[in-house]
């Protein structure tokens, strides 16, 4: 916020950046999360890996001082789960996922890449309802998905191949396709 560069390999136990709120970040480490002000140079621990306990943390979001995890269950198997916690790692939703590539979280809803039969599809959670959108790709080739929102709900898919082949997919807000770029 105030323009400051903050060299994140001098910052302890931060692997990845959640948000920023104020003059701290909210950073992560090991399904830990931290919230350290780069003004003073300190770290306050606000989840801690005990919490956490099989489970990795796909996004974090920060609302008037509340904070909401939304993890990963680590499993072998192709089922998985997106799970809803407060910062005290308890359970708020559990939403079952099967084949879960990346997930995004915007102030109202849950975007996630999941495999369903023989495609990889884009679906929402918005009050607690999984919805499958028409978006979809074939699984075949497809190595790699991220996945983003802006601020209008246009959405953008990042996909590549095995061949190292990549393009960005995007999509307006009723999940109409508008252009690619490679």
């Amino acid at each position: 916020p105030h323009g400051d560069i903050v060299n994140m390999y001098e910052t302890p136990d931060c692997d990845a950046v959640y948000g920023v709120s104020g003059s701290e970040f909210i950073c992560g480490s090991d399904s830990a999360v931290f919230a350290y002000n780069y003004e003073n140079e300190t770290k306050k621990t606000l989840i801690s890996p005990d919490k956490l306990n099989d489970k990795e943390i796909i996004s974090v979001n920060t609302i008037e001082n509340n904070i909401e995890l939304i993890t990963k269950e680590l499993s072998d198997n192709s089922y998985s789960a997106l799970i809803e916690t407060n910062s005290e790692g308890d359970i708020i939703r559990e939403y079952p996922v099967n084949n879960l590539q990346d997930c995004f979280v915007s102030d109202t809803k849950i975007y996630y890449i999941a495999r369903k039969d023989e495609l990889y599809k884009l679906y929402t959670i918005s009050d607690g309802i999984q919805t499958e959108t028409k978006i979809s790709y074939p699984t075949e080739n497809k190595i790699y998905y991220r996945l983003a929102v802006d601020e209008n709900n246009r959405i953008v898919i990042y996909t590549s191949n095995e061949q190292g082949d990549s393009k960005l997919d995007f999509y307006d807000s009723d999940y109409s396709f508008i252009q690619s770029k490679s």
